[in-house]
């Protein structure tokens, strides 16, 4: 059993934000009842850290010390030792035809747990990637919290995405480390990347190179910086943000 499998077993529904966990099988729900709950509700970092559904009359009248922020919110909880794993059909052969290693949801993966704190209340866990398809040639974004927006056209292709960090601007590469990627564009030498988006891996998983030069050395792969989700969870994540423009998304790694 792989860990996606795992965590999609073990998954339960709670209504006390006390008992927040860091496990990734635990999904929570502390929707509001009130019918007004979406017009006046959002997520509220309280002092003990936690991420709470409040609303604007629950945080005056119990006089609650908390930062907004706002009626969605994500966070990517990753590892600076994240990375892709080998997946073969019931033959050995590879999953999706052409290649054994580079899987997001592969058994011996090391991916990042993902929580989307929704606009209906809920709290989703999914399963994500922050560090690229080969981080020695793409490198990745710092870890730190971004502005996601709602772009148009957005990015294009197979693997299509709306949800621009920094509107598409500069982004941080890690520990402000050269981009040398060859993919780099105008940024090429500088310590940021810019057209960094979440987005699905393939529908197979796949989340590796997709190009090499005549040499074998990696020209493209499917992220080159963006975040990812699973295709499953990239579904869920399109259809609950379907009203949000404009979102928080914080990266945690540990190192």
């Amino acid at each position: 059993m792989n860990a996606i499998e795992y965590w999609r077993q073990q998954m339960s529904v709670v209504t006390d934000t006390s008992v927040l966990t860091d496990s990734a099988s635990v999904v929570l729900n502390t929707a509001i009842n009130s019918p007004q709950a979406a017009e006046k509700n959002g997520w509220y970092e309280t002092s003990f850290g936690n991420l709470e559904w409040l609303s604007e009359d629950e945080i005056k009248e119990k006089n609650i010390q908390g930062e907004y922020k706002g009626t969605a919110y994500m966070v990517f909880r990753g590892s600076r030792n994240e990375h892709l794993g080998r997946k073969t059909k019931k033959d050995g052969s590879p999953f999706d035809g052409v290649h054994y290693d580079g899987y997001l949801d592969a058994e011996d993966a090391i991916n990042a747990e993902v929580r989307l704190y929704a606009p209906d209340g809920h709290t989703y866990c999914m399963v994500g990637y922050t560090m690229g398809s080969d981080f020695a040639t793409f490198g990745a974004i710092h870890e730190g919290e971004y502005k996601v927006n709602y772009v148009i056209p957005g990015k294009r292709g197979a693997l299509s995405s709306h949800w621009a960090l920094n509107n598409g601007g500069n982004v941080p590469e890690m520990d402000q480390r050269p981009n040398n990627s060859p993919q780099a564009g105008a940024k090429k030498g500088t310590p940021y990347k810019d057209g960094i988006f979440i987005h699905s891996a393939n529908a197979s998983g796949y989340a590796g190179i997709t190009k090499r030069s005549e040499d074998g050395s990696p020209l493209n792969g499917v992220s080159t910086g963006c975040l990812l989700l699973t295709r499953e969870d990239w579904n869920k994540f399109n259809e609950i943000m379907k009203s949000v423009k404009c979102f928080m998304v914080k990266l945690n790694r540990t190192k």
